[in-house]
């Protein structure tokens, strides 16, 4: 039988502080869905900007929806 004595079965917390690869990402503990609150400030800045071009709402939104925060796109690689 193996016994992890930590606060979770697997022990994520330790893992995740001892990684290089994770230093300034953000992680967020839960069941549920949770966003990055930097996104929605520079989801703003992009539709207004392009808003000030004369952009379509179909550019917009696509744009939008593909503006990320670089902690998001470090967890997509």
């Amino acid at each position: 039988m193996y016994v992890v004595d930590s606060s979770g079965h697997a022990d994520c917390s330790k893992v995740i502080r001892d990684s290089q690869d994770m230093t300034g990402v953000p992680v967020y503990y839960g069941t549920t869905y949770r966003f990055d609150e930097d996104r929605n400030p520079l989801q703003d800045a992009v539709r207004d900007s392009l808003k000030e071009q004369n952009k379509s709402s179909a550019e917009i939104k696509t744009a939008v929806s593909e503006t990320y925060t670089e902690a998001q796109l470090a967890m997509k690689q």
